[in-house]
């Protein structure tokens, strides 16, 4: 799935009822129904909603997660307050996960300021 084909699902998800009626989003945000609670944090405007992904090529085959320089792919989708929403892919992995629902959060919150 690109980028842009992330980003239309979470905009049907978020403003139209095409995939979800508006009680059917309401209980998935309220029971995180399909959203990472590790990647739905508090911020200063409320609750966000996020869902990660990741995969890699374990070329060395030591099976301990990511090395630096393996192929990989790390993905979020984040539904923020203010009707804030992103989509976004990494195609490099620095030798390990990087937290990318911290990153987006801290951008989102500094923004506002």
């Amino acid at each position: 799935m690109s980028v842009r084909s992330m980003a239309r699902v979470m905009a049907y998800l978020t403003h139209t009822e095409i995939l979800l009626s508006k009680d059917q989003r309401s209980l998935m945000d309220q029971k995180l129904l399909g959203w990472d609670p590790g990647d739905s944090p508090m911020t200063t405007a409320g609750r966000a909603y996020g869902k990660d992904g990741a995969l890699f090529w374990d070329t060395n085959s030591n099976g301990s997660g990511p090395d630096q320089g393996e192929p990989g792919l790390q993905t979020l989708v984040m539904k923020f307050p203010n009707k804030v929403e992103l989509a976004i892919a990494v195609n490099s992995i620095p030798g390990s996960w990087r937290s990318l629902s911290n990153i987006a959060t801290n951008a989102y919150n500094n923004a506002w300021e």
